[in-house]
């Protein structure tokens, strides 16, 4: 009796506890720790009992704690409905209770295409000079993540133009410049800021280039960039190129060669200084004439005016600043620009335009190019191509010697027979009897 009653006492003693636990704010279940240290002490107190008083009052535990789970579920489900807010949309920066469970939050505004400004295939859109235009007031990656639509909207309308532009230079200008996919044209618009101090992640311009390697490659050819604010402009030449490169067009102009004539004569004609302006030379005499204010004033004229032009003499052995082709030799880049406005460029001629200027500019970027990348030499001839041209020969001699085309009698000579082709015979065989073909006209 005294086993029984010790059992009842500890279940009575869970009892007391799960209720107490009712009454309070807690919801949850026991903790395994507890569980088992509670199963313990109630494993204990029932060791004196029989096996049968056990297995009866673990059966009251059981029912007593599948009662007390139901209450506290439904108790959970009542207490979680009733304090479900309702849900609703918080526009970023409103209150502090933006991250409330329920409350959709919106971070940012994406902004669609344009839906205007469309133009044909191959033309530029106005919607491009505004994105740069756009993109150089806030240029930072969320605004660019906000209008990624717009950004690729110009990428394509981009991409298409400077395609039709490699067929028009292919076909009309430079027929050297192979087609290639619009990837080896359009350079990206993610700026390299590894080095730089100026950390703005994005280009606030469009520019592709024209020539054998495309935008990449050691080649002189044709640039096209696109900016608003009338910086656009058109670019022909060679910027910048290798220090073995700089080298050899350097002595070039040291030793006069025949393309450092040709070089100084296509940048003096007069198609090429209408589009880029006058040699240095003419630049300075004309200067002169004017007076010192304007000499003061230098801007990019010719091959002249950029911002990597030595202002020494370069460290070449026997130049110095007398030298007579300084000017020359002081350039580190071999390229000429023509800008153009923004009207300009929304115009529908603006690609007959592009023609233009790179049918001016077309002899310095063969002459830049046969300086630094001078066509290959053809092949030697195998062998037997060269056998093929000394029997060709041979068989010209003997026809011119043999007369062909006249009626001869060859008689018995096997080696002229082999050197006289056989549409050249011009007559029929007679018969080994000695009769005519009449047979044979007969027949047909």
């Amino acid at each position: 009796m005294s086993s029984r009653r010790s059992a009842r006492a500890s279940t009575g003693k869970r009892l007391s506890y799960r209720e107490d636990s009712d009454d309070g704010d807690a919801v949850e279940d026991l903790t395994e720790d507890e569980y088992q240290q509670d199963r313990a002490s109630t494993s204990a107190d029932d060791e004196p009992a029989d096996q049968t008083d056990s297995s009866e009052a673990s059966q009251d535990n059981f029912d007593t704690k599948r009662s007390a789970n139901g209450s506290k579920r439904r108790k959970l489900h009542s207490s979680s409905s009733a304090s479900k807010p309702p849900s609703k949309i918080a526009v970023s920066g409103s209150t502090g209770d933006d991250w409330a469970p329920g409350v959709t939050r919106v971070v940012a505004k994406l902004v669609g295409p344009p839906q205007s400004g469309h133009v044909a295939r191959g033309e530029l859109s106005p919607n491009v000079l505004k994105f740069l235009a756009d993109l150089q007031a806030n240029n930072d990656r969320d605004w660019f993540a906000r209008y990624d639509a717009v950004y690729r909207y110009c990428w394509k309308n981009f991409g298409e133009f400077a395609d039709a532009v490699l067929n028009d230079i292919m076909e009309k200008v430079d027929d050297t410049v192979p087609w290639l996919p619009t990837k080896d044209l359009v350079y990206r618009i993610y700026r390299d800021v590894r080095f730089s101090n100026d950390k703005t992640p994005y280009k606030t311009n469009l520019m592709a280039s024209f020539s054998r390697g495309g935008r990449k490659g050691p080649f002189a050819g044709y640039h096209v960039l696109v900016k608003p604010d009338g910086r656009s402009f058109f670019a022909a030449g060679r910027w910048q190129p290798e220090r073995e490169d700089l080298a050899t067009i350097r002595r070039h102009i040291l030793e006069d060669t025949q393309e450092a004539q040709a070089l100084k004569a296509a940048v003096s004609e007069p198609t090429f200084v209408k589009w880029f302006g006058e040699p240095k030379g003419q630049l300075k005499a004309k200067s002169k004439s004017k007076g010192k204010a304007q000499a003061t004033n230098p801007q990019r004229c010719n091959l002249w005016g950029g911002d990597d032009e030595l202002k020494v003499a370069p460290k070449i052995e026997g130049v110095d600043k007398t030298h007579k082709d300084i000017d020359w030799l002081k350039l580190r880049s071999f390229c000429v620009i023509h800008n153009f406005a923004d009207a300009e460029v929304l115009r529908k001629d603006f690609r007959q335009r592009l023609v233009e200027a790179g049918k001016a500019s077309e002899p310095l970027v063969r002459i830049l190019n046969s300086m630094t990348s001078p066509d290959p030499p053809p092949p030697p001839e195998s062998d037997e191509e060269q056998d093929d041209e000394g029997s060709d020969v041979e068989s010209g001699r003997s026809r011119s010697h043999t007369g062909v085309g006249t009626r001869h009698d060859y008689g018995n000579d096997d080696d002229d027979e082999e050197l006289v082709p056989t549409e050249s015979f011009d007559y029929v065989e007679d018969d080994e009897d000695g009769d005519d073909d009449d047979e044979d006209d007969d027949d047909d």
